[in-house]
């Protein structure tokens, strides 16, 4: 049933790109990914950017090369990623289960760019599921997670940074619960499958220092660069939502786990802190 139901939901946000309708910034920016990965150009010393080698695969604009591979992959993140969220859903009672797919449902074709919205939903749902599942499901869970991690890490560079302190947090998790050997396995696939990641797609193991170290900096630069501010009622708003939205996450951290869970309170610190 949740695989049925998440097989739907994908249906309905798919991340199918679209022809760039004008020489805007972001249509080069996506044929700048492309050509890097045609002409086999090297991220870190060749080019520095916000995104990573496999970036041309999440990008909101069409490009005719790797047309098809773009669009498989499309289709498996945005299937995951459904299914992450119904397997989260069909843990919680029915009141609030049908409400979240509702919602979710209605939200995520609103989203002009959904590349984002896709990879921090998966990350999030596939992430939790690893946390609160015990047993044998656990492992079936951090599998996807993690290479849903590689994949974002590989794309772009703030999710290098999310991703990686993701994998880590969840780990620790793993290890307070006693599962020491499969947060080990975790973190070793997660580093493993983003070095073969990374020279599956034609870079230089060698330029992958180069690449973490410019690649920080110009995001660094990029943060400072966007100044601009939004209207006083809209960022009003956006700070009164972000309040309430941080207070609810600390409560529902805190209150975490049942009773008779060890080392409860370093789980939920845990929790609180990814």
């Amino acid at each position: 049933m949740p695989f049925l139901a998440a097989v739907l939901l994908m249906l309905d946000f798919v991340t199918f790109p679209a022809a760039p309708p004008d020489n805007s910034v972001d249509s080069s920016l996506s044929a700048v990914l492309s050509y890097a990965h045609q002409r086999g150009i090297q991220f870190g010393p060749d080019l520095v950017f916000t995104y990573g080698p496999l970036g041309f695969l999440m990008f909101f604009y069409y490009s005719a090369h790797a047309a098809g591979l773009r669009m498989a992959v499309d289709v498996a993140l945005c299937l995951g990623t459904a299914t992450g969220l119904c397997l989260v859903a069909w843990r919680l009672r029915p009141r609030w289960r049908w409400p979240l797919l509702v919602l979710f449902f209605w939200i995520a074709p609103n989203v002009p760019t959904r590349g984002d919205l896709v990879l921090e939903t998966g990350l999030l749902c596939w992430g939790l599921l690893c946390v609160v599942e015990s047993g044998r499901r656990v492992r079936a869970y951090v599998v996807p997670f993690t290479m849903l991690a590689v994949f974002a890490a590989l794309a772009k560079i703030s999710y290098l940074f999310a991703a990686t302190a993701s994998v880590a947090l969840v780990g620790c998790d793993l290890a307070v619960r006693g599962r020491w050997r499969l947060a080990v396995a975790m973190a070793g696939g997660f580093g493993t499958c983003f070095v073969l990641g990374w020279m599956s797609s034609g870079q230089a193991l060698a330029n992958l220092r180069a690449f973490l170290a410019n690649g920080l900096a110009v995001v660094e630069a990029y943060n400072g660069a966007l100044g601009w501010e939004g209207p006083v009622l809209l960022r009003s708003i956006a700070m009164g939502l972000a309040a309430v939205v941080l207070v609810m996450i600390i409560l529902r951290a805190l209150t975490a786990f049942g009773s008779g869970e060890p080392r409860r309170a370093a789980r939920r610190g845990l929790l609180l802190a990814w």
